[in-house]
């Protein structure tokens, strides 16, 4: 409860202690008012104590003003609750909000080496369902604190009834609690279960639907649902059996309850013969308690099945922090002699073997070079360094004289635009897509990348720059797709233009068109052509080959205008 409250407003807190204990003491003041207005039904006229605070408060003696009262207490109370509701309502949304947006922001910011080690369908499922969970999980344990609070006013206008009777009934209701106990314990296990099963939905939900077309190819639909259908069976039986436990639970605390009343209406009425206007609200106290017992207890399961669940989510943000980068530099760095690879060698955390082994090159600034060598030789390893998204474990990389390291790294970034094998582009309009690249650009500037990466297609489209991509651009050709994520990389204006297998999925028109796409931006700026084969030599300044991490031959041609 600490823990969470630390991630919320200290003054809304205070506003919703205090409606909490105002609820409560209108509901026990009502309840306590009961014995005047029986006396004043029974005997026809106030009993002393309500009569004493008639005078003290200057009010007439009167049963008419003391409906009138309780009336109005009622409305106090009612507006109160409807009040306490909508801010438990938005306390809960405004925690599920920071803590998704406390990942979010931590994932974004942490090192892409731990990140690319990382499940994205976990931090999906924690983004997602669990924050949410953790949401309910404090709502439950506001409920907790707030049926406490009532509890304690229905306490203390039943001790003011009979201070013996509700001795016996505070007895007998902690020995239930008490009772209790091991449901309590099993539903932190049950959250815990269910937090696995939850992750495994969203592994199966996550890949299945990015495999569907494979599955169709292979005729495999029928593994793909099976695997689906037991991931929901395992969240079903989870939920099913935590179900369970709390209707069992609610069911001991009902019968325990039920016995309770039985008992004290017994002692109250045979043993101490008391009299009915008082037995009859001290009953209603008594009466009202069983669902406050039931609210505790239902509520401290809650927050106990939460536990696991917010564990796991600050366990996240913790490991991100950990792994975050360092903020960006305040200087702009401007490459204009050249990228200098001295003795560089990077080893990933899952592997023994280094993706790439006492590299050292240099590429000069605005000339264009190809890395090429088979799968696995350390090209996607070089580009990633080299854009500043990994640091190595040994050797250095400069930009000019500017080591990039540290907080160089995300600053260098800025500078840096890269075009992937498989093109990324959100389900949106092409205007929208192309922004990415910078987001105040004109329609002349957008015309004008649009050109520059020979895709002057979306032009000639009836929807131009406001036409829908699809999901992944699934409305666009491969070719077409590459071309726009050309632009959208020239947008920036870059220092350093990186295309990585750019052209190894395309047909030999469309990769004729990046191929002269890049040919005219030769001498503007660096370009670093990656790929397993050496189809865009043509036009480039310098050769370096990849085999095993390691460097086996660097050549140089001349210059071509």
């Amino acid at each position: 409860m600490r823990d969470l409250m630390r991630r919320m407003p200290p003054g809304q807190l205070v506003l919703l202690a205090l409606l909490m204990t105002a609820v409560a003491m209108t509901d026990g003041i009502g309840i306590v008012m009961l014995v005047p207005l029986l006396t004043a039904m029974n005997a026809g006229n106030l009993g002393g104590i309500a009569k004493d605070a008639l005078g003290q408060l200057g009010l007439p003696n009167s049963l008419t003003l003391l409906l009138v009262m309780f009336v109005l207490l009622v409305v106090i109370r009612t507006s109160l609750v409807f009040t306490l509701g909508q801010m438990r309502a938005k306390l809960q949304h405004q925690l599920v909000d920071r803590l998704r947006q406390q990942c979010y922001k931590g994932l974004l910011a942490a090192e892409w080496r731990w990140l690319s080690n990382q499940r994205a369908a976990d931090h999906n499922a924690i983004l997602t369902i669990n924050v949410a969970s953790v949401g309910v999980g404090f709502d439950q344990m506001i409920n907790l604190s707030a049926s406490a609070l009532m509890l304690s006013a229905y306490v203390i206008a039943a001790l003011y009834l009979s201070w013996p009777t509700t001795a016996i009934a505070i007895g007998l209701g902690a020995i239930t609690l008490l009772f209790m106990k091991r449901f309590r314990g099993r539903a932190t296990i049950f959250g815990g279960v269910l937090n696995n099963a939850n992750r495994d939905l969203h592994r199966h939900v996550q890949q299945g639907l990015s495999s569907i077309r494979l599955a169709k190819i292979f005729g495999k639909e029928a593994l793909l649902d099976s695997g689906f259908a037991a991931a929901i069976e395992a969240v079903r039986e989870t939920k099913m059996s935590y179900s369970r436990d709390a209707a069992a639970g609610h069911a001991i605390i009902q019968v325990g309850a039920s016995v309770l009343l039985a008992i004290l209406t017994y002692v109250a009425v045979v043993l101490w013969q008391m009299p009915l206007t008082v037995l009859l609200p001290l009953l209603l106290v008594f009466i009202r308690l069983a669902p406050m017992l039931a609210a505790i207890q239902q509520g401290w399961n809650h927050a106990l099945h939460a536990l696991p669940t917010l564990q796991e989510v600050n366990a996240l943000i913790d490991e991100a922090e950990r792994n975050a980068e360092p903020m960006a530099a305040a200087q702009i760095l401007n490459l204009e002699q050249a990228i200098t690879f001295s003795d560089v060698s990077f080893v990933y955390s899952a592997r023994e073997i280094p993706s790439l082994r006492n590299v050292t090159v240099s590429i000069p600034a605005n000339t264009t070079a190809v890395v090429f060598g088979e799968s696995g030789s350390g090209k996607s390893t070089f580009a990633d360094l080299v854009m500043g998204l990994l640091q190595p474990d040994s050797g250095s990389i400069r930009i000019d004289d500017t080591p990039l390291e540290g907080a160089y790294r995300r600053a260098w970034r800025d500078r840096v635009a890269y075009v992937e094998q498989s093109p990324v582009l959100l389900h949106d309009s092409i205007r929208s897509n192309l922004l990415w690249g910078k987001a105040d650009a004109t329609d002349a500037e957008l015309v004008d990348a649009l050109k520059q990466a020979s895709a002057e297609f979306v032009l000639s489209q009836s929807g131009g720059l406001d036409s829908m991509v699809g999901d992944g651009g699934m409305r666009l050709s491969g070719g077409e797709r590459q071309r726009i994520t050309l632009a959208r990389a020239l947008l920036r204006r870059p220092a350093l233009l990186i295309l990585d297998e750019a052209t190894s999925a395309l047909d030999p028109e469309n990769a004729a068109a990046v191929r002269r796409a890049v040919a005219a931006l030769h001498g503007s700026m660096t370009i670093i052509l990656i790929g397993h084969q050496l189809s865009m030599r043509d036009g480039c300044d310098q050769i370096i080959e990849l085999d095993n991490g390691s460097v086996v031959e660097r050549s140089m041609s001349a210059p071509q205008n």
